[in-house]
Formats: C-alpha cells, sequence, structure tokens
C-alpha cells in the first residue's frame, strides 16, 4: 500500500518500526597527540549535533552525528537508526506492485519525524559512545543533557 499524505494526515511513527542503529563513527583523541596537527583546544567546551536523512518507499534512516570539543579532547560520535515501514498483515486493499508496503511523507513529516523520534532515538547512543570515548583517553567525561521528544528543532540546512 502506498501513503501520501499532508504532513498534518501522515503517522510515520504508526507507520515504521526500528530495524537497527549503528555506528559509523565513535571516536576520542586528546589534543595534540597527532605528529604535524597544529590544531589549538577550545578554552570551554562545545557541541555540535548534525542530522541527516535517507528515505526510500519503504525505509527512513535518521543519522546523527555529535561532534563535542572539550580542553582536553575531541569526541566524535555518528551513529543512524533505520527504521521500516510495518508489514500490514492482510491488507490487501492496495498492494504495492511488489507485495510491499510503502509510504511517501512530505519534508515536513519527514522533519517532525526525526525532531520528535529519530534523532531522541539515537541520542542516547551518542551520548555513552562520547562519554566512553574520554573515559578510555583519560579525558574529563563531558556530561550532555537528556533530549527529550520535542526538544529539538531542525532547520531544513541542517547536516554537514
Amino acid at each position: 500500500m502506498t501513503t501520501r499524505q499532508p504532513a498534518d494526515q501522515i503517522d510515520l511513527e504508526a507507520a515504521l518500526e526500528l530495524k537497527t542503529i549503528y555506528f559509523i563513527e565513535s571516536s576520542s583523541r586528546r589534543w595534540n597527540c597527532t605528529p604535524g596537527e597544529n590544531e589549538t583546544p577550545p578554552e570551554k567546551s562545545s557541541l555540535q549535533l548534525l542530522v541527516l536523512q535517507s528515505v526510500s518507499e519503504e525505509k527512513i534512516s535518521v543519522r546523527s552525528r555529535l561532534t563535542v570539543k572539550t580542553p582536553q579532547a575531541l569526541l566524535i560520535a555518528d551513529a543512524a537508526a533505520v527504521y521500516e515501514v510495518k508489514p500490514e498483515a492482510g491488507d490487501s486493499r492496495n498492494p504495492a506492485e511488489d507485495g510491499r508496503n510503502r509510504v511517501e511523507p512530505d519534508d515536513d513529516a519527514l522533519r517532525a519525524f526525526a525532531e520528535n523520534v529519530g534523532v531522541p532515538t539515537i541520542f542516547p547512543f551518542l551520548r555513552e559512545a562520547i562519554y566512553g570515548g574520554a573515559q578510555k583517553i583519560g579525558a574529563k567525561t563531558p556530561v550532555i543533557d537528556i533530549l527529550r521528544r520535542g526538544n529539538i528543532e531542525l532547520s531544513p540546512t541542517d547536516g554537514p
């Protein structure tokens, strides 16, 4: 079944289920430990969160990259959550040609899904990777606040 509806009508949360979460990168290094490195460590800690989405008719992937710079270290965690369209057992009203269910959300629905479901799903994994990475290299562990549903607002230009 193909579902194409305005953002205020489509319910991606009901149509999709989380299939996997995987890491693209998890790294931590102390400043100036690489020969020839000339980057100056910051005086204060900062963090940057970038979000990307990949969309197909059967899947939506939400990827988040958290970069934390502290006076001691550069910490990076980059992970993705993959959601697939739920199988609708016995729903033969409008089957797709290949028998799979599909969704075709508009940009507003995708942004709302990333803000309210995708990023909050991935964020605890990113926090743990940053914290654990700092511990492994003996740097002061940054405390990163909890990201709750509704606490993030993405702009159309968010991304690397």
